[in-house]
């Protein structure tokens, strides 16, 4: 019914209301919302929103970190953010770098431009596919498509004999490779002279083991290249460091802590370790959740 500090009134807010409830904390510690505001600096943050809404640390530092900066912009007029700015910068993940970065041929999240400035690179089209080859990325489909490329660039050396046969040419292979698509090499069947259709008239393929393993190695000589090449040129492994960043590493993981948890009515001759209390804390504060220990280490307790 009562207690002394702001932070004995926030853990009973947490514990009993499942929030930061001003009222009911002014209830407990006889301090006013500003003076509580003032006194819990650090461990609760406003949200950045019209309704004035505050949350404990452990929730608002988790979560999407970039997105929740973000949202700073979208505060409202006169609300001060460089608080929640500086704590949420300083809760970023640790930035992965080039060394820990896989960027694969096929990867979607590679720009497109970058591919072509590969192909340009490495297969040297002429001039018109310079100026009109473009290379996109179907989000919708998960395919990469190459388009507007000269007959003469994909009948070139380097597409016909470097990186490519005379069955595929590279601009194919690049492209299958991107689209993780089939690159074996088909030819009709054919029986004593004749090609073999089936009952629905289309002729019947087969894989050509020697041509495809052609293939193959081309393919793989692309992937070596271009996993040398992408992170060479310094403006674009920074670029591509943003990039990957941005997507991949923005989440915090929350850590529930059940130290102040009441379990009143509960056996006491049960005492809960701290991993169990932490459990409990999880289910009510983060919804579903799996009690994932090891046997013997007291999920029935936890559950019940």
């Amino acid at each position: 019914s009562h207690v002394d500090t702001a932070e004995e009134a926030l853990i009973l807010s947490v514990s009993e209301k499942a929030k930061v409830d001003f009222d009911y904390m002014t209830e407990l510690c006889g301090m006013d919302k500003d003076t509580l505001i003032s006194e819990l600096d650090g461990q609760i943050y406003r949200l950045p929103q019209q309704d004035e809404v505050y949350v404990t640390s452990d929730e608002y530092l988790t979560g999407n970190i970039r997105k929740k900066i973000r949202e700073l912009a979208n505060a409202p007029e006169g609300m001060d953010v460089s608080k929640n700015r500086a704590a949420l910068e300083a809760a970023m993940p640790p930035k992965i770098t080039a060394k820990d970065i896989s960027a694969k041929l096929g990867s979607h999240w590679i720009k497109p431009e970058y591919i072509r400035q590969f192909i340009i690179e490495k297969f040297k089209p002429d001039w018109d596919t310079k100026e009109k080859m473009k290379v996109e990325y179907s989000k919708v489909a998960g395919t990469w498509k190459i388009d507007d490329v000269s007959k003469a660039s994909k009948n070139s050396y380097a597409a016909r004999s470097v990186y490519g046969t005379d069955r595929k040419h590279a601009y194919e292979i690049i492209e299958g490779i991107l689209s993780n698509s089939d690159l074996r090499v088909k030819d009709r069947l054919v029986r004593d002279g004749v090609e073999v259709k089936d009952d629905k008239g289309h002729y019947i393929l087969i894989v050509n083991e020697e041509e495809s393993k052609a293939v193959r190695h081309c393919a793989n000589i692309l992937k070596a290249e271009f996993k040398d090449w992408i992170f060479k040129d310094p403006e674009r492994r920074a670029d591509l460091e943003n990039t990957y960043n941005e997507l991949f590493n923005s989440i915090r993981q929350r850590e529930y802590d059940g130290s102040h948890l009441n379990f009143v009515g509960m056996n006491t001759d049960i005492e809960l370790k701290e991993h169990q209390k932490n459990a409990v804390a999880r289910a009510l504060y983060g919804g579903n959740t799996l009690l994932a220990h090891e046997v013997g280490l007291g999920k029935s307790a936890t559950r019940s």
